[in-house]
């Protein structure tokens, strides 16, 4: 194993990812994982002769970045189905960078072909896995291992765990009949009667039995935000100097800072791109300008457009009762006509609880 500028070459002369996008789920791994596409990281793709890799990669073995985002492949997940190893036996391990490698056959003629291309495996299941920082710590020589980089995104852990089970058990599914598509009869009061019946009463007494409550698949929800025990295999298999931890709200603020921070810390060549530098809002805005027609220009117009009647006659039919029942139908308009004082000729707020009905 050797490294040939910014690519890590293997004894086969096939390039091995750098870069591991890590996790975790529902904090924005995938947006960020499409930001370092954008930036330029080239996401590799296992090799499946039958599976969503384009067919493209299939018959010609290239890889052109354009095409490593179709078929659902930007999170590779590389190593999946590769570490199943018990007590990690040399024997166990070899087998398992064998299967690894296989995966990796796009990717030849590493010093020639990707020794300037920064290259990942983007996932958002490595982070709580235990048994992935060690196969790849065994899967690197010592001195190539030092040169990895690992990038972890955490949410706040409540928001988290709460978006990681309506992502599961979405309330549009629930309650349906079982033969239908993603039906279930989970509710989140559920969930965590289940995690209080399940769990040890207490943080000290969850470390010595984390190995075995962070395989549970019943558990999964609350293991993914539990950032202090996953952070610990990881920081005993590489350095701490070798990951970057982004807060979410900070990372989708401004994705292109996100990126440039690793690119700086690292010295790897990712270029700030122009449409992922500034925040969302002002994306939009400066669309907007281009385009002639902004928000902000075209709300005034809807607000004032003529009313099919006058507006003291619509404020004032809504006392009665019979119109109160329609008041959902009129409620858009009326709220636009309301907050500019129409009714009547009174004033804004009296407008809102006089003529609004709430």
């Amino acid at each position: 194993m050797r490294v040939a500028g910014d690519a890590i070459c293997s004894d086969h002369d096939v390039a091995l990812p750098r870069l591991y996008l890590l996790g975790q789920q529902k904090s924005g791994s995938t947006t960020m994982a499409t930001a370092f596409y954008q930036a330029g990281v080239v996401p590799m793709v296992g090799y499946w002769p039958h599976g969503n890799v384009p067919g493209y990669l299939q018959s010609m073995r290239d890889n052109h970045s354009s095409i490593h985002l179709s078929g659902n492949i930007k999170e590779s997940n590389l190593l999946a189905g590769t570490s199943t190893c018990h007590g990690a036996s040399p024997v166990c391990m070899a087998d398992a960078q064998l299967r690894w490698e296989r995966k990796l056959v796009n990717f030849t003629q590493c010093a020639q072909r990707w020794r300037t291309t920064l290259l990942a495996d983007m996932s958002t299941d490595y982070f709580p896995r235990a048994e992935y920082a060690l196969a790849l710590s065994r899967f690197y020589h010592t001195s190539v291992a030092q040169r990895l980089i690992f990038v972890v995104i955490m949410r706040e852990p409540l928001q988290r765990f709460q978006s990681g089970f309506y992502w599961k058990f979405s309330p549009q599914h629930f309650g349906l009949p079982p033969s239908r598509k993603h039906a279930h009869n989970h509710t989140l009061r559920a969930e965590l009667a289940l995690l209080r019946a399940a769990l040890p009463p207490n943080y000290t007494s969850v470390v010595p039995l984390w190995p075995r409550l962070a395989r549970s698949k019943m558990l999964d929800r609350w293991v993914r935000s539990m950032y202090a025990l996953n952070w610990g295999p990881w920081l005993e298999q590489f350095h701490a100097s070798q990951f970057v931890a982004l807060p979410m709200r900070w990372a989708l603020e401004d994705v292109g800072r996100a990126t440039q921070l690793v690119a700086q810390r690292f010295g790897v060549a990712l270029h700030r791109q122009a449409h992922i530098r500034a925040t969302a809002r002002d994306a939009l805005a400066s669309q907007g300008r281009a385009t002639g027609s902004t928000r902000a220009r075209t709300r005034p117009s809807r607000r004032t457009a003529t009313p099919t009647r006058r507006p003291a006659q619509v404020c004032s039919g809504l006392q009665r009762p019979t119109l109160r029942r329609t008041r959902g139908r009129l409620q858009g308009r009326l709220r636009a006509q309301c907050a500019l004082g129409w009714c009547l000729g009174v004033r804004r707020g009296a407008a809102r609880t006089t003529c609004c009905v709430a």
